[in-house]
């Protein structure tokens, strides 16, 4: 019946695309598999048990693309290899050493700027070894390496596990609570839920009553309560402890309150245990990011010029962010050392980086020694060579909290958990890049077809326009309340299907001055600094009930 009902609703859609573009002579092409009644009694093509149109749109459940994997293997190869190839041909090319001793003073204080070398402009020869630009490519590639989809409006053809659209949208985010996605955003997003971001505006008893609710929740330090919490958006006031709690960040160190709670009635247990954890977990944060710290002030990195690079072009210039620069700079040279990173990401980017070149130069021991062959860690230590725009995934927690290291383990943990899915090239994954492409075009050609059709008809391909929003978590785009309002969600639901809501959102909200355009420039004029002005909230919710209200049970 599933597929029945897919192949009715793909001949319907093809029936009104061509009554609303009459004489379109842009070829396309629909293609379902169906049974023998696919279409419904009195359908033009009832009875048909193979329909072949010509069509723009590929409805998702009649596709037929082989395995998962099969069109990203060549385009993974291809970027595991480029990225090790750039790292080389700095390294020789530039003169630049992979590790060097260095002479810096001791770090004082939060004197963040001197963990980084400093860029006035970008030298000669440097240049980041890749964007969300490159992701999309990357997709596009393997579309390209398929010719029998090359006709396709898509430029994600990477065929995830997941065959339904509406189903898939319950597990792309590998969430490891029970129960559905796609329920949780019905439930949780829904028109009908007050939310933090609207209602708090317009009605001060609910700000209130959410501020308590928050400061009651944040005390437990329970992980999975605090992102029950925050899927309706966090209060200002309670946020950033919220945060450490759904994050996991003051939940450790329960051995040592554990003793001292036992005597306290049950209803308050809970309330100590999280202040003993709480203080804790922070003075062990503390010393491991000052030891971070004291390791970047005593040896270079190579991919330490790539991350200064980094916040020069992407935060320094940016008018939210270029106070907190420095705190930036920081952040990214302790995540590029911390070998923990490494152990507990959720994806990677790139396979390990080992070049052939002499131990040394690889990676400097805290002590100065040379490592032996076999005590040889990845380069750099964390894993994850920076790219462009991964300051600016630290830069929002700055207006957070105000010690670096609370921003640091912050955006340490948002960065294992979510933000390494968003350059990850892994098809089988249905949280990396190529399952987000795919649900963002899956999503849009359901909500918006004629807008779909539209810009990739003049060149502008909607996955191309949103997905650096997407790789960017929005941060740069919207203003910085609407980020982190936004965030909440990623993390209270503890996917990034939102962000992909957000950018569907972004393309119906601007329908009209959309299908207005004649070229790529024109649609990147429409958003512009427009979208500064957008509230996440509403069109969250819009979104959610347009799309999930008939979810199959």
């Amino acid at each position: 019946m599933q597929r029945e009902s897919a192949a009715a609703r793909a001949v319907d859609v093809a029936a009104r695309l061509e009554a609303a573009l009459p004489g379109c002579n842009v070829p396309f092409r629909l293609r379902v598999e169906g049974t023998k009644h696919a279409a419904p009694a009195g359908h033009p093509h009832h009875g048909v048990g193979h329909v072949e149109r010509q069509g723009w749109w590929d409805f998702p459940e009649g596709v037929t693309l082989g395995p998962p994997g099969d069109a990203m293997a060549g385009t993974r190869a291809a970027w595991d290899a480029r990225v090790v190839a750039e790292l080389r041909r700095m390294h020789t090319e530039l003169g630049i050493p992979l590790a060097e001793a260095t002479t810096s003073t001791p770090l004082r204080g939060t004197d963040a700027e001197a963990l980084l070398p400093e860029f006035g402009s970008q030298p000669e020869g440097w240049m980041p070894l890749w964007d969300a630009t490159n992701v999309v490519e990357a997709l596009a590639s393997a579309k390209r390496s398929r010719s029998k989809r090359a006709s396709s409006w898509r430029l994600c053809c990477v065929r995830t596990a997941h065959a339904e659209l509406r189903r898939e949208v319950g597990r792309w985010s590998g969430w490891d609570g029970a129960g559905d996605l796609a329920d949780a955003l019905r439930t949780g997003l829904g028109a009908g839920v007050r939310q933090t971001g609207v209602d708090d505006v317009l009605h001060e008893w609910f700000r209130d009553a959410r501020g308590a609710q928050g400061a009651q929740v944040a005390a437990r330090c329970y992980p999975p309560a605090c992102r029950l919490f925050s899927r309706r958006g966090c209060p200002p006031g309670v946020r950033p402890l919220v945060w450490k709690g759904a994050l996991g960040l003051t939940s450790g160190g329960a051995g040592e309150v554990r003793g001292e709670v036992r005597g306290l009635a049950p209803e308050r247990r809970w309330e100590a245990a999280g202040a003993g954890r709480q203080s804790t977990v922070r003075d062990r944060q503390d010393a491991y990011f000052r030891a971070l710290a004291r390791q970047a002030t005593r040896g270079r990195l190579l991919v330490d010029h790539l991350a200064a690079l980094d916040c020069a072009t992407s935060v320094r210039c940016h008018e939210d962010y270029f106070v907190y620069e420095p705190v930036c700079r920081a952040a990214l040279a302790c995540l590029s050392r911390d070998g923990w990173v490494r152990e507990r990401c959720r994806a990677r980017i790139h396979p390990d980086v080992r070049l052939d070149v002499a131990v040394a130069d690889l990676v400097l021991a805290p002590d100065g020694a040379r490592p032996t062959t076999d005590a040889l860690p990845a380069y750099p230590p964390s894993g994850v060579v920076p790219f462009r725009g991964l300051a600016l995934l630290a830069a929002p927690l700055c207006y957070l909290y105000d010690d670096p290291a609370d921003v640091y383990f912050a955006f340490r943990a948002l960065y294992v958990r979510h933000f390494c899915f968003l350059g990850c090239l892994d098809a089988a994954d249905g949280r990396a890049a190529p399952a987000l492409g795919r649900l963002f075009e899956d999503l849009l050609a359901e909500r918006e077809p004629i807008v779909f059709q539209h810009l990739s008809a003049i060149g502008a391909p909607p996955l191309a326009v949103a997905f650096p929003w997407i790789h960017s978590a929005f941060s740069g785009v919207l203003a910085v309340d609407q980020i982190l309002l936004l965030w909440d969600r990623v993390i209270g639901f503890d996917s990034l299907v939102p962000l992909v809501l957000l950018a569907v959102a972004l393309f119906g909200f601007k329908r009209d001055q959309l299908l207005a355009c004649a070229d790529p420039a024109d649609v990147a004029g429409v958003f512009g600094r427009s979208l500064r002005g957008v509230r996440v909230v509403p069109l969250l919710q819009a979104t959610v009930d347009a799309l999930l209200p008939a979810a199959a049970t």
